[in-house]
C-alpha cells in the first residue's frame, strides 16, 4: 500500500487523499476489499477515528508527516524530531527510553 500511495502522490495537504486516489491505491492491493473500505471511510466510526487523530496531532503540535511520538507504555509520549528516517535517527532515543524502564 505504501508504494502505491507514494506512486500516486500528488500535492500533500488537507483533503489530499481524494476518493479517486484511495480507490487507485486500494485497487492495487489484492487483500483490500475496496467497496468495504470505501463504506468504512464514510462511516461515523472512521470520522471519530480521524477526529481523535486530529486532536492528538493538535495536542502534540504535529503538522507534517512523517512525525513520531515515543514513550513508555502508560507515560505521556514526547515528539521525536529526526533528520533522517534511518535507524540511526531513532536508536539513541529508543535506547535511552529502554534503559530507563
Amino acid at each position: 500500500i505504501i508504494d502505491l500511495r507514494y506512486t500516486t502522490q500528488g500535492t500533500a495537504g488537507p483533503g489530499y487523499v481524494t476518493p479517486e486516489i484511495a480507490r487507485t491505491i486500494m485497487g492495487g492491493c489484492r487483500a483490500v476489499e475496496v467497496v468495504e473500505a470505501h463504506k468504512y471511510a464514510q462511516s461515523d466510526a472512521a470520522g471519530r477515528y480521524l477526529q481523535d487523530a486530529n486532536q492528538e496531532a493538535q495536542r502534540f503540535k504535529i503538522n507534517a508527516t512523517p512525525s513520531f511520538l515515543v514513550g513508555m507504555t502508560g507515560s505521556t509520549p514526547q515528539r521525536l524530531e529526526v533528520s533522517s528516517l534511518g535507524p540511526e535517527a531513532f536508536t539513541p532515543t529508543l535506547d535511552r527510553l529502554l534503559e530507563g524502564s
